[in-house]
């Protein structure tokens, strides 16, 4: 027997639709589209590191190019500083997409949400922002608050999730 999720009508195994309020059943879809919330480990404070307000992050300005490594996967992929670099894992129902797709690096299963966050060149140098994740960026370790710009340097240590990010600038 199969129960419908909207209305708890019990329908015969197979069933593609509720005979009683015609919800689908049966989703053909990979269990992948929600973002796994990982179990909190971490004992640090929810936010810990400085906001980007009053700092300057150096040589990170001048920066041309991002080189993100995943070292889980190996792979590595570079992108220009021009506009915002958004980071997460691509969604096949929505046409706006990650400029950084994480999904085929684990996403998923680390808790990488569909934007997790966004990388963008400002006045003060290069910054990261969590866009309001279900789990969580930590840079070094510190974890961020969402919508609020911090620093990002050469050599950085991301974690979307769980997913270890490690971030060179290039040029």
């Amino acid at each position: 027997m199969i129960i419908c999720p909207e209305c708890n009508h019990n329908e015969l195994a197979g069933s593609l639709f509720c005979g009683n309020c015609g919800a689908l059943l049966f989703s053909d879809q990979e269990d992948d589209s929600d973002t796994d919330e990982l179990p909190e480990k971490r004992e640090s404070p929810r936010y810990t590191a400085p906001p980007l307000v009053g700092q300057r992050a150096g040589p990170a300005a001048s920066a041309k190019a991002i080189r993100f490594r995943i070292p889980s996967s190996g792979r590595e992929i570079t992108l220009g500083t021009q506009g915002k670099i958004r980071m997460g894992r691509a969604d096949p129902r929505n046409e706006d997409q990650p400029d950084l797709d994480l999904t085929d690096d684990g996403g998923a299963k680390a808790g990488v949400s569909r934007m997790h966050a966004s990388i963008s060149t400002t006045g003060q140098g290069i910054a990261i922002m969590d866009l309001d994740s279900v789990n969580g960026t930590r840079v070094n370790d510190q974890r961020l608050p969402p919508h609020l710009p911090f620093a990002l340097n050469d050599g950085d240590t991301l974690c979307l999730g769980d997913l270890l990010i490690q971030v060179f600038f290039e040029g």
